[in-house]
């Protein structure tokens, strides 16, 4: 249950900031709309091949794989992806072996981590979130099929999957913000020295 408040909590967060701080556009406008595509289909499930796989698991990824398909650095993008995908799937499966491990809650750790390397590694904002997207979409397909082979099955793109994924976009998000603010006080500090 307290997923589902979370999901529901990241998501109209997200919402928010993107409708009050981003400048009208077309791309706020299909920002929002996937956003409420993404809540609206959240809780419907299509069963592939006995395994249940969340319609807005598939939606959000059809969708970044169209934006990744219409990037300019696609090689450096996938790499950064597929090393996103196997850290993400090494952390839940440590976290799924050894709990005891994590002395932050995983909700915070896992995203915090991802986001740094994508901070480290990309430099283009539009290109973290596609990158972070697409990585943790695989990653969580990729773990989800780990489980599988111990029969072990759960619902791909359950609620866990979505509030790390909002977790880290929001973490991203955040440092976005920061280092914009850092840039416009450097910029003012030249300004004014000069």
């Amino acid at each position: 249950m307290d997923e589902l408040v979370l999901f529901y909590y990241y998501c109209w967060l997200l919402w928010l900031l993107i409708y009050f701080f981003l400048p009208l556009s077309r791309v706020r406008t299909v920002m929002i709309i996937w956003i409420l595509v993404f809540i609206l289909t959240s809780q419907l499930h299509v069963s592939i091949v006995a395994v249940q796989v969340s319609l807005s698991f598939i939606i959000l990824l059809i969708g970044t794989l169209v934006l990744f398909g219409l990037s300019h650095d696609r090689f450096y993008d996938l790499m950064i992806s597929f090393i996103c995908m196997i850290s993400y799937a090494g952390l839940l499966m440590w976290e799924k072996t050894a709990p005891v491990l994590f002395f932050i809650p995983s909700t915070i750790i896992i995203p915090f981590l991802i986001a740094v390397s994508i901070l480290l590694l990309i430099h283009s904002f539009h290109h973290r979130m596609i990158v972070v997207v697409i990585g943790l979409s695989f990653g969580q397909l990729l773990y989800e099929l780990i489980l599988m082979m111990y029969s072990l099955n759960d619902s791909i793109g359950n609620y866990f999957y979505m509030n790390y994924l909002l977790m880290t976009i929001l973490w991203l998000l955040i440092a976005e913000c920061i280092i914009r603010c850092v840039k416009k006080m450097i910029r003012l500090t030249r300004t004014l020295l000069y």
